[in-house]
């Protein structure tokens, strides 16, 4: 069975001027008095405008919304980038701006000289400058470009490499005077992954609401047409927030199957929700030790994650309704207590996302080597605030290593028989091992050249089971999935890297390097590295390709949604590693061998056609052996490898 398709068109280039177009109008209008609001939109354009012109596309939404600009004040600084395309506005610069009544006008405020949008500093001078300029009976701040939630902040300046982490977000609004008496009415993360428990109890000392995605968010964001709804001269702001959360589904409809959230946050029941999660690690009645770490982890991991069919598993975010109601099996009491919390907490949630219940949290499960990060900034910065500090604890315990020492147990294996239809592989697990097992996966590869210590990564999941009994167990056939770019060129095998369950299907990403010709720009090559989702379905085995997602960098989820387009050319990154033991003659988990060769990448080359992309399910190689290797994770973060296993 075999997929073809073209991938949809979701990106507008830069356009040239039209009779709306932004331009400088030099006048002396000052912000209108009497306002009802003050939306301040902090815009830091980065590669969102310069490669892809969404910040113009945005300000225009704004100036097209119909806004009564005598009533409201828009102020909009813009920067951060090293390419704009709208009329009037400079690289190297950060601008600040008013909308004016004519609504296709704006009035400048200031205009800086090499002004870093990635500090404190510049989002406090633009906060104080917009409310002075522009007073008003409310004040909206609105946080425009890429995100990397609590851990990796906000807000990648492209022209200095810089971003916003949570602690100079929190230091500029206390700077610009904002805290207990004089709050913002609404902060608004027009940005990926921000809708945590962290960040929403970091803001409120700062605003009484907040809007936020759990999720990345892709394509164009937010749709601001909601500035000329009419609640927002009226000061209700839930409905405001309704408003923004509804429009933002409703966009997202352009976007086939993309996963979306938005939620909006009542910030006064931030640090409750907090309290109450860390009071389910109090337990009920007894205190949840480091012993009970794989059953907290085991909850967490049947919950909703997101950004992982995105930008894999870095970010570690997982819905933090849906884990409790997974631990209503375990802590039935401090379980409900959160999920009655949490719905207290919302204003608003929108999403199509199996669990997701409008916010989110951290736990190191996939990439553990960020949890310092974790503990020692955000959570120091949340004890600084007064918060409760009982969940930090725990995973500080843990990560010390407070737990059985697994790690020092080889795994021992065994080769599975053969059942009615696909054969099964298993590793069993010593008592110490199972009582500390977090997650398992599994990873198939195939020789690479002459080397015997070389093998070629061919799937990397984690749809492996465990039994009462302690084995570890995959069924699994000797299929694999292959691509072409057009008929005439043989089906060369991809490499795919699973990325969990959402609807039934099995989501994957393959790496691809793109060397892309913009369709404006044709003597402009363009280069980098991209993750193409895959979704299989038992139905479908060859499986659905759906995106191509730039890579941010900088520690941000990307948000962009990018066309192949014929004539591309595509590189197939396949990573070849050389097998290793520890001093122990253990041997080690494929992601931990060295890189068999450190200066290049492996893979295949292509060109995008006409044709499309297409997949196929089919046998390997006959020539060709294909190995398992199962893999388990236990509570202290370590990776314990079985054998490699001959796939029959």
């Amino acid at each position: 069975m075999k997929n073809i398709i073209t991938l949809l068109v979701s990106i507008l280039f830069a356009v040239g001027p039209t009779k709306n177009m932004l331009v400088w109008e030099t006048d002396d209008l000052l912000g209108s008095d009497g306002a009802v609001r003050t939306v301040m939109i902090y815009m830091v354009g980065s590669d969102l405008e310069s490669q892809y012109a969404q910040a113009t596309m945005d300000l225009q939404e704004m100036i097209e919304s119909g806004a009564d600009l005598s009533r409201i004040n828009v102020v909009i600084a813009a920067g951060g980038t090293t390419g704009w395309a709208s009329l009037g506005l400079v690289n190297g610069q950060v601008s600040v701006f008013r909308l004016t009544k004519e609504g296709n006008h704006r009035e400048p405020l200031d205009r800086v000289t090499v002004r870093n949008m990635g500090t404190s500093d510049t989002l406090s001078w633009f906060l104080r400058l917009a409310a002075s300029a522009c007073p008003a009976d409310k004040y909206d701040l609105i946080l425009w470009n890429h995100g990397g939630g609590p851990l990796f902040g906000y807000g990648h300046d492209s022209s200095t490499d810089d971003v916003l982490q949570m602690e100079e977000i929190t230091s500029a609004l206390a700077q610009a005077g904002y805290g207990a008496g004089n709050k913002l009415e609404m902060i608004v993360y027009d940005a990926c992954l921000m809708g945590s428990i962290e960040v929403a109890a970091l803001m409120a000392s700062y605003a009484d609401y907040m809007v936020a995605s759990e999720e990345a968010v892709s394509g164009s964001g937010l749709d601001y047409h909601f500035l000329g709804d009419s609640a927002i001269y009226t000061g209700d702001t839930e409905k405001i927030i309704q408003n923004i959360c509804m429009s933002f589904e409703k966009s997202m409809g352009r976007y086939k199957d993309v996963d979306y959230t938005m939620s909006g946050l009542r910030l006064s029941r931030a640090p409750r929700v907090w309290q109450s999660m860390n009071d389910l690690f109090l337990g009920d009645g007894n205190a949840v030790s480091t012993g009970d770490y794989p059953m907290i982890a085991a909850c967490i991991h049947k919950s909703c994650a997101f950004s992982r069919f995105f930008s894999g598993g870095e970010y570690d975010l997982f819905d933090l309704g849906d884990f409790a109601n997974q631990a209503r099996t375990i802590l039935p009491n401090s379980a409900s207590n959160l999920r009655g919390e949490i719905e207290q907490m919302m204003v608003c949630s929108v999403s199509n996302m199996e669990g997701a219940s409008g916010v989110s949290f951290y736990f190191p499960m996939y990439a553990p080597e960020y949890a310092s990060l974790y503990l020692n900034n955000i959570c120091s910065l949340m004890k600084s605030q007064g918060l409760a500090q009982v969940y930090p604890a725990f995973l500080q315990a843990c990560l010390n290593g407070q737990t059985d020492g697994t790690h020092s147990f080889p795994l021992p294996t065994v080769q599975g028989t053969v059942t009615p239809g696909a054969p099964t592989y298993s590793a069993v697990l010593s008592p110490e091992q199972h009582a500390s097992f977090v997650r398992g996966l599994y990873y198939i590869l195939t020789p690479y050249g002459d080397d015997p210590e070389a093998y070629r990564l061919v799937e990397r999941c984690d749809d492996v089971n465990l039994s009462s009994d302690g084995i570890l167990m995959v069924s699994r056939e000797k299929k694999f999935h292959y691509f072409r770019l057009d008929p005439s060129m043989p089906w060369k095998e991809l490499t795919l890297y699973g990325e969990g369950m959402q609807n039934g299907t099995q989501r994957y990403l393959m790496m691809l390097e793109v060397m892309h010709m913009p369709f404006d720009r044709p003597d402009e090559w363009r280069s980098g590295s991209m993750r193409l989702q895959l979704e299989v379905s038992r139905d479908n085995p060859a499986g659905t390709l759906k995106w191509l997602i730039p890579e941010a960098g900088n520690g941000m989820a990307s948000r962009e949604l990018f066309q192949l387009e014929k004539g591309d050319i595509i590189f197939s990154v396949q990573p070849v590693l050389r097998k290793t033991y520890d001093q122990n003659g253990t041997l080690l988990s494929f992601h931990e061998w060295p890189k068999w060769n450190p200066n290049g990448s492996q893979g295949v080359e292509g060109t995008f056609s006409e044709m499309g992309f297409e997949t196929s399910w089919r046998a390997g190689e006959a020539n060709r052996d294909y190995y398992i290797q199962l893999v388990m994770m236990d509570a202290a973060g370590n990776a314990l490898a079985s054998d490699l296993l001959l796939m029959r």
